[in-house]
């Protein structure tokens, strides 16, 4: 059986940007970040929100201490880029997200021997207070077609 062209249209659609991204209304947040002229983005949803513990009022200090969201950073910063032992913490910072908390942790990375005066831009990555580095995906725009050279 055929599908009309509509629906293979639909399905192609899907497959290429419905299943590798979350569902666009359960996105409480999008972190960008951007190294080697590779953009990334990170998805924070409503369910790994929920997920996490709740930093209550009445509670002094929250639920992921600081050195626990520090590590889990570094060890999604490890996944990303094989010279994440040589990036500098460049920030801890905690962010309100509707009735729970994330941290939101910054690393700089090293710069070239070559070059003293340039800047390096922080690359943030998103911990939840399960202590959950959340994935920071390529972009699609940073995809670029493969290039065949003829000979």
């Amino acid at each position: 059986m055929r599908y009309p062209i509509s629906i293979r249209l639909l399905f192609l659609w899907w497959a290429f940007f419905g299943a590798s991204t979350p569902v666009v209304c359960q996105v409480v947040a999008k972190f960008h970040a951007e190294h080697a002229g590779v953009h990334y983005t990170t998805y924070l949803t409503i369910d790994q929100l929920a997920g996490a513990p709740e930093w209550r009022d009445e509670d002094p200090n929250p639920p992921l201490d600081v050195r626990q969201a520090m590590t889990a950073a570094s060890a999604g910063l490890k996944l990303l880029f094989d010279n994440a032992d040589e990036w500098k913490l460049d920030l801890v910072t905690l962010k309100p997200m509707r009735d729970r908390w994330i941290y939101v942790v910054s690393f700089v990375a090293p710069l070239s021997p070559e070059c003293k005066d340039c800047l390096s831009f922080p690359f943030i990555l998103v911990v939840t207070m399960d202590g959950k580095a959340l994935p920071a995906e390529i972009s699609p725009a940073t995809v670029q077609p493969a290039v065949v050279e003829e000979n």
